[in-house]
């Protein structure tokens, strides 16, 4: 492609020397510099679609989704997600404070994702570029998640033989999923393409991925960090578009001046825009119980309908193909772990459901 811009390039270079020596006769002249920009143009690639192709795409999608069969949505397991359309096959930002539990919606999210692929045989695999924390504490938090146990109990200790048991079993049950982690230092957003790209090849189809989080990518320097992280948001979209997997970014808010309430909003990143113009849906976790315990003052958002803070509060601020809105789920501050209230009714066992994925174990034969 680079040859024929080239080719391109030189020949209107030359348009004016060209129009100058053939004079009077016109008409030959354009013809004869139409051929050479039809030969020059022969190797170039088209890039677009028909219309027959994309409907015939959308036919397909249409009938599974009258089966039942959701071709755009991703179930993670967590039917309060599902319900409100969440995930969307697309690019997703998350955005919330440090310390509210957003890789831990994330980490959920990714491994109940898993989870349903196993258990219906589904093929392919789901991602995760994790930035912030090595793969055997990525799986450490996950397990703890499964098995409803403390990790910091077995680190001091106080954890039981039951406990164990059941954390022992949750390992060797998330070694049997296709989940793929890369813990890789200096990771950019251009290398989360290409290895993205290439496990979708190899084994794929890519069904979610995850990144933790958009600040930690080393993208060289532009002349702004807004402009950095406007490239990390640019390049997710394009992961998506080249793999057709969720993906899901991670980024951190700015709090607007004199915040009472530290809810940021729509466009809250802490440093671009463009995460909230490249988003095809944006989410901001409020997480009440989170700030309590880490002695922030705040005052409730009931103007947005947020008034509970017995609970987390996910807002859905843009929604390409659906609506905004805000749902509600359990979080267990002790074990950093969400409980889906739909779950709990269906069980009915209240506080004794931790998670999904306790769910979905609990009533696995394999575990």
């Amino acid at each position: 492609m680079g040859s024929t811009l080239n080719e391109y390039n030189q020949l209107f270079d030359q348009f004016d020397k060209l129009a100058l020596e053939v004079g009077n006769d016109f008409d030959q002249f354009i013809s004869d510099f139409t051929s050479k920009i039809q030969k020059a143009s022969d190797g170039a690639k088209v890039e677009y679609i028909t219309a027959y192709e994309a409907g015939n795409k959308l036919e397909r999608m249409l009938a599974l989704e009258e089966q039942g069969i959701s071709s755009n949505l991703i179930d993670c397991g967590m039917p309060t997600l599902f319900s409100n359309g969440l995930f969307p096959v697309g690019f997703i930002v998350l955005q919330g404070l440090s310390g509210s539990g957003k890789t831990a919606l994330a980490l959920q999210s990714l491994l109940g994702a898993a989870i349903k692929m196993r258990e219906n045989n589904l093929p392919g695999c789901v991602s995760i570029q994790e930035l912030e924390m090595p793969d055997w504490m990525l799986l450490r938090r996950m397990a703890s998640m499964l098995s409803a146990v403390n990790f910091r109990d077995i680190q001091t200790g106080k954890a039981g033989n039951s406990d164990m048991d059941r954390y022992h079993q949750a390992i060797d049950f998330i070694k049997t999923l296709p989940l793929y982690i890369n813990d890789k230092d200096a990771q950019t957003s251009y290398s989360a393409i290409s290895h993205n790209v290439a496990l979708n090849l190899q084994h794929g189809p890519l069904r979610m991925t995850v990144s933790d989080y958009a600040e930690l990518f080393t993208d060289k320097r532009e002349e702004s960090e807004e402009l950095r992280i406007a490239q990390v948001a640019h390049n997710h979209h394009s992961l998506y578009k080249r793999t057709g997997a969720v993906t899901l970014l991670i980024t951190q808010l700015t709090l607007p001046p004199m915040s009472r309430t530290k809810f940021a909003g729509p466009m809250g990143a802490r440093y671009s825009k463009s995460l909230w113009h490249n988003s095809d849906v944006y989410l901001e976790l409020y997480n009440p119980i989170a700030m309590k315990k880490a002695s922030i003052d705040f005052d409730m958002p009931t103007d947005l309908g947020i008034k509970d803070e017995t609970v987390a509060h996910i807002a859905i601020e843009k929604y390409r193909d659906g609506k905004p809105g805000v749902f509600t789920l359990g979080w267990d501050d002790e074990k950093t772990t969400f409980i889906d209230p739909v779950l709990s009714a269906r069980l009915g066992s209240g506080d004794k459901v931790f998670d999904t994925q306790s769910f979905y174990y609990n009533n696995h034969d394999d575990f």
